[in-house]
Protein backbone atom coordinates (compact mmCIF):
# COMPACT_ATOMS: atom_id res chain seq x y z
CA UNK A 1 0.00 0.00 0.00
CA UNK A 2 1.62 3.38 -0.88
CA UNK A 3 2.26 5.77 1.85
CA UNK A 4 0.70 9.01 1.00
CA UNK A 5 2.83 12.08 2.40
CA UNK A 6 1.07 15.30 3.66
CA UNK A 7 3.56 17.69 1.88
CA UNK A 8 1.13 20.77 2.91
CA UNK A 9 2.52 19.84 6.78
CA UNK A 10 5.85 18.78 5.98
CA UNK A 11 6.54 22.24 4.49
CA UNK A 12 5.17 23.66 7.01
CA UNK A 13 7.28 21.81 9.74
CA UNK A 14 9.83 23.04 7.44
CA UNK A 15 8.88 26.83 7.73
CA UNK A 16 8.55 26.41 11.37
CA UNK A 17 12.02 24.75 11.68
CA UNK A 18 14.04 27.46 9.43
CA UNK A 19 12.31 29.89 11.53
CA UNK A 20 13.08 28.83 14.82
CA UNK A 21 16.14 28.98 13.77
CA UNK A 22 16.52 32.13 12.21
CA UNK A 23 14.73 33.38 15.63
CA UNK A 24 17.34 31.94 17.24
CA UNK A 25 20.06 33.27 15.53
CA UNK A 26 18.63 36.34 16.09
CA UNK A 27 17.96 36.15 19.24
CA UNK A 28 22.01 35.03 20.54
CA UNK A 29 22.65 38.07 17.80
CA UNK A 30 20.86 40.29 19.94
CA UNK A 31 22.53 38.84 23.27
CA UNK A 32 25.73 38.92 21.85
CA UNK A 33 25.26 43.00 20.83
CA UNK A 34 23.94 43.88 24.10
CA UNK A 35 27.20 41.86 25.91
CA UNK A 36 29.07 43.98 24.01
CA UNK A 37 27.09 46.97 24.52
CA UNK A 38 27.27 46.30 28.24
CA UNK A 39 30.79 46.13 28.11
CA UNK A 40 31.15 49.61 26.31
CA UNK A 41 29.13 50.82 29.16
CA UNK A 42 31.68 49.49 31.47
CA UNK A 43 34.76 51.07 29.46
CA UNK A 44 33.02 54.32 29.80
CA UNK A 45 32.41 54.56 33.27
CA UNK A 46 35.93 53.66 34.12
CA UNK A 47 36.61 56.13 31.20
CA UNK A 48 34.66 58.98 32.84
CA UNK A 49 35.62 58.48 36.58
CA UNK A 50 39.71 58.84 34.90
CA UNK A 51 38.73 61.40 33.42
CA UNK A 52 36.76 63.25 36.67
CA UNK A 53 40.30 62.64 38.20
CA UNK A 54 42.12 64.39 35.27
CA UNK A 55 39.97 67.30 35.59
CA UNK A 56 40.79 67.62 38.90
CA UNK A 57 44.66 67.36 38.54
CA UNK A 58 44.39 69.92 35.24
CA UNK A 59 42.66 71.92 37.92
CA UNK A 60 44.77 71.83 40.79
CA UNK A 61 48.01 72.77 37.99
CA UNK A 62 46.36 75.49 37.01
CA UNK A 63 45.71 77.18 40.24
CA UNK A 64 49.59 75.83 40.76
CA UNK A 65 50.47 77.36 37.08
CA UNK A 66 48.75 80.67 37.27
CA UNK A 67 50.00 81.38 40.74
CA UNK A 68 53.85 81.06 39.40
CA UNK A 69 53.12 83.33 36.65
CA UNK A 70 51.71 86.06 39.13
CA UNK A 71 55.15 85.72 40.72
CA UNK A 72 57.02 86.02 37.48
CA UNK A 73 54.71 89.01 36.67
CA UNK A 74 55.66 90.25 40.25
CA UNK A 75 59.52 89.72 39.56
CA UNK A 76 59.38 91.57 36.31
CA UNK A 77 57.15 94.56 37.82
CA UNK A 78 59.93 94.64 40.47
CA UNK A 79 63.07 94.71 37.85
CA UNK A 80 61.56 97.01 36.09
CA UNK A 81 60.63 99.40 38.83
CA UNK A 82 64.69 98.70 40.14
CA UNK A 83 62.74 98.04 43.88
CA UNK A 84 63.74 95.57 46.73
CA UNK A 85 66.01 92.53 46.05
CA UNK A 86 65.12 90.62 49.46
CA UNK A 87 61.72 90.70 47.23
CA UNK A 88 62.84 89.23 43.75
CA UNK A 89 64.74 86.59 45.21
CA UNK A 90 61.75 85.11 47.55
CA UNK A 91 59.60 85.37 44.77
CA UNK A 92 62.63 83.64 42.28
CA UNK A 93 63.05 80.79 44.47
CA UNK A 94 59.53 80.11 44.92
CA UNK A 95 58.73 80.21 41.25
CA UNK A 96 61.75 78.32 40.58
CA UNK A 97 58.69 75.67 38.07
CA UNK A 98 55.01 75.19 38.65
CA UNK A 99 55.39 71.28 38.79
CA UNK A 100 53.00 70.32 36.11
CA UNK A 101 50.27 67.65 35.85
CA UNK A 102 49.56 63.68 35.95
CA UNK A 103 47.36 62.56 33.89
CA UNK A 104 45.83 58.82 34.22
CA UNK A 105 45.38 56.67 30.73
CA UNK A 106 45.02 53.33 32.32
CA UNK A 107 41.04 53.18 31.89
CA UNK A 108 41.67 54.09 28.00
CA UNK A 109 44.68 52.05 27.64
CA UNK A 110 42.45 49.15 28.51
CA UNK A 111 39.48 49.85 26.32
CA UNK A 112 41.73 50.57 23.26
CA UNK A 113 44.41 47.67 23.83
CA UNK A 114 42.07 44.88 24.56
CA UNK A 115 40.46 45.42 21.29
CA UNK A 116 37.11 46.39 22.84
CA UNK A 117 36.85 49.77 21.54
CA UNK A 118 35.86 48.47 18.35
CA UNK A 119 32.58 47.57 19.67
CA UNK A 120 31.78 51.27 20.05
CA UNK A 121 29.85 52.12 17.47
CA UNK A 122 28.68 54.99 17.68
CA UNK A 123 31.23 57.32 15.97
CA UNK A 124 31.17 60.51 17.54
CA UNK A 125 31.50 59.13 20.97
CA UNK A 126 34.49 57.28 19.93
CA UNK A 127 35.90 59.96 17.95
CA UNK A 128 35.68 62.39 21.63
CA UNK A 129 37.02 59.54 23.78
CA UNK A 130 39.84 59.23 21.37
CA UNK A 131 40.81 62.91 20.54
CA UNK A 132 40.80 64.00 24.53
CA UNK A 133 42.85 61.45 25.18
CA UNK A 134 45.16 62.61 22.30
CA UNK A 135 44.85 66.28 23.84
CA UNK A 136 46.47 64.52 27.59
CA UNK A 137 49.33 63.52 24.75
CA UNK A 138 49.50 67.11 23.65
CA UNK A 139 49.68 68.36 27.07
CA UNK A 140 52.51 65.66 28.28
CA UNK A 141 54.65 66.50 25.48
CA UNK A 142 54.13 70.92 25.59
CA UNK A 143 55.28 70.34 29.04
CA UNK A 144 58.18 68.37 28.41
CA UNK A 145 59.38 70.77 25.61
CA UNK A 146 58.76 73.99 28.04
CA UNK A 147 60.24 71.96 30.83
CA UNK A 148 63.56 71.03 28.37
CA UNK A 149 63.69 74.49 27.53
CA UNK A 150 63.93 75.87 30.95
CA UNK A 151 66.45 73.60 32.13
CA UNK A 152 68.54 74.42 29.89
CA UNK A 153 68.34 78.68 30.23
CA UNK A 154 66.06 80.00 33.11
CA UNK A 155 66.40 77.24 36.03
CA UNK A 156 70.01 76.42 34.70
CA UNK A 157 70.79 79.76 35.63
CA UNK A 158 69.04 80.34 38.67
CA UNK A 159 70.59 76.89 40.08
CA UNK A 160 73.77 78.08 39.22
CA UNK A 161 73.40 81.80 41.24
CA UNK A 162 70.81 81.71 43.98
CA UNK A 163 71.14 80.21 47.06
CA UNK A 164 68.36 77.63 47.77
CA UNK A 165 69.94 76.23 50.81
CA UNK A 166 69.90 79.58 53.04
CA UNK A 167 67.99 81.86 50.57
CA UNK A 168 70.29 84.63 50.69
CA UNK A 169 69.94 87.39 48.30
CA UNK A 170 72.42 87.86 46.03
CA UNK A 171 74.50 90.70 44.48
CA UNK A 172 71.84 93.00 42.03
CA UNK A 173 73.71 91.57 38.84
CA UNK A 174 72.34 88.45 39.44
CA UNK A 175 68.58 89.65 38.98
CA UNK A 176 68.91 92.20 36.45
CA UNK A 177 71.74 90.58 33.99
CA UNK A 178 70.51 89.78 30.24
CA UNK A 179 70.39 86.19 30.95
CA UNK A 180 67.93 86.05 34.12
CA UNK A 181 65.69 88.63 32.60
CA UNK A 182 65.63 86.89 28.99
CA UNK A 183 65.12 83.75 31.12
CA UNK A 184 62.53 84.96 32.62
CA UNK A 185 60.57 86.27 29.67
CA UNK A 186 61.22 82.78 28.22
CA UNK A 187 59.71 81.47 31.33
CA UNK A 188 56.52 83.23 31.17
CA UNK A 189 56.02 83.17 27.78
CA UNK A 190 56.16 78.79 28.10
CA UNK A 191 54.15 79.24 31.21
CA UNK A 192 51.08 81.32 29.22
CA UNK A 193 51.62 78.44 26.82
CA UNK A 194 51.12 75.46 29.34
CA UNK A 195 48.08 77.80 30.90
CA UNK A 196 46.10 78.13 27.80
CA UNK A 197 46.78 74.41 26.93
CA UNK A 198 45.12 73.49 30.50
CA UNK A 199 42.38 75.78 30.20
CA UNK A 200 41.65 74.27 26.28
CA UNK A 201 41.52 70.58 27.98
CA UNK A 202 39.10 71.59 31.26
CA UNK A 203 36.94 72.89 27.90
CA UNK A 204 37.20 69.27 26.59
CA UNK A 205 36.35 67.12 29.38
CA UNK A 206 33.29 68.99 30.42
CA UNK A 207 32.14 68.40 26.76
CA UNK A 208 33.49 65.10 27.28
CA UNK A 209 31.95 64.52 30.24
CA UNK A 210 28.46 65.63 29.04
CA UNK A 211 28.45 63.18 26.04
CA UNK A 212 29.85 60.53 28.17
CA UNK A 213 26.61 60.60 30.24
CA UNK A 214 23.86 61.23 27.34
CA UNK A 215 25.52 58.10 25.49
CA UNK A 216 25.67 55.87 29.49
CA UNK A 217 22.15 56.70 30.03
CA UNK A 218 21.17 56.05 26.50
Amino acid sequence: MKVKIDWANQIVEFFVVIIGILIAFQLNKYSIINEQQALVREHLNNIKAEVIFNQKSLKDALKRATLTLQKLDSITTLIKKDRNLDSINTLALQANHWGGVYLKKNAYNSFNQSGDIRYLKDFKMRSQTVFLYEYYNWIDQTEQKVSTTLKAGYLSYITQQLDFMTQKTQNKEVYFSKAYTNGLMNYKFSLNFVITRYKECLTQIEHYLTATDKYISS
